[in-house]
């Protein structure tokens, strides 16, 4: 019987990476972090991606890793903070496993990511509006 996939997700900055890691490092399961992985294989980092080839892109990069790691099992996987925002992305990874949506008070978001350069999302702001 294939182990099932642990899928962790929540807002940029609720602390999916750390947590997932975390759990992996537990269970003795392969930990997957797919902003990283996509970084990897694109060979420049996410806010690159979107200065370069747009958020639509991106998106498409997500939902077929998104595919790709649902055929797998025994994963931990930390999600991108709006990987599962289209129903189709949820949808294929639910059927691999147990999805997990982390949730944090919107002071501490901004806290940790308020000032952050690398996140593309953000970008835009320059009104301190969360």
């Amino acid at each position: 019987m294939k182990a099932k996939n642990i899928i962790i997700s929540g807002f940029m900055g609720t602390g999916k990476t750390t947590v997932s890691y975390a759990v992996a490092r537990q269970l003795r399961r392969e930990f997957i972090d797919m902003d990283n992985l996509i970084e990897a294989r694109q060979g420049r980092p996410i806010s690159q991606i979107f200065a370069d080839e747009g958020e639509p892109y991106f998106r498409r990069l997500e939902a077929d890793l998104c595919r790709e790691l649902s055929e797998r099992s025994g994963l931990v996987i930390a999600t991108g903070g709006g990987a599962l925002i289209p129903e189709a992305n949820l949808r294929v990874l639910e059927g691999s496993g147990l999805v997990i949506c982390l949730d944090c008070e919107p002071a501490v978001l901004w806290q940790r990511i308020g000032h952050s350069e690398n996140r593309p999302m953000l970008a835009a702001r320059d009104d301190g509006r969360f």
